[in-house]
């Protein structure tokens, strides 16, 4: 295939996933302040208090609906993306990609985790999420736009990753050579202020 003809369709493929990012962005940035405008004008109770009673028994509303060891299971899931957590596997990829010498990537993963979107999975996004809505300590509106936040943040990141990617860092410069031009003007400057 022709290399120009190669390069002009990765580059519009780069541009549609560009412009496809940004409509998912600013999509989820307006279905937050959505969200955020009905629950400050209190609009959500409803819906919120209808989800709610749905996980709860009807004779005792204190209670989730399930098995007893259930709560327990749910409360574990819920606990799974707390600070010691999260600031392990912060370190542990951190120091992973550093030896590997892949700072992009090093960087990425401190600006994700940091912004707490891909701390995990999806999977267990969605399980955390639903685990607090079922022991009731979120509404689901409030866990709708969590999730709505934490995917528009991981959208930015993608956008900035891609971005990374396409400018490789500068290898024209050896290190060596800046190094020996460093040196000897610093001994330059020194022998010059011995002099005098």
């Amino acid at each position: 295939m022709n290399p120009l003809l190669t390069h002009q369709i990765r580059r519009s493929h780069s541009k549609t996933v560009t412009m496809v990012t940004l409509v998912i962005i600013t999509g989820g940035v307006w279905l937050f302040l959505e969200i955020t405008n009905l629950a400050m004008q209190q609009k959500t109770l409803g819906f919120d208090q209808q989800v709610l009673l749905a996980l709860r028994q009807s004779d005792t509303p204190s209670l989730p609906l399930g098995p007893a060891g259930l709560v327990n299971v749910v409360r574990d899931v819920t606990a799974l993306v707390g600070y010691t957590l999260l600031t392990l596997l912060t370190v542990i990829v951190s120091l992973y990609l550093g030896l590997k010498r892949k700072l992009s990537l090093m960087l990425l993963s401190l600006i994700t985790i940091t912004g707490g979107a891909a701390v995990s999975s999806t999977l267990i996004c969605f399980l955390v999420g639903a685990s607090r809505v079922y022991l009731g300590v979120h509404f689901p509106t409030d866990v709708i736009a969590g999730w709505t936040a934490g995917s528009v943040w991981v959208m930015v990141c993608f956008l900035v990753a891609g971005h990374i990617g396409r400018y490789p860092p500068d290898t024209s410069l050896d290190s060596s050579k800046i190094s020996a031009e460093y040196n000897s003007r610093f001994l330059t400057g020194k022998r010059h202020l011995a002099r005098s």
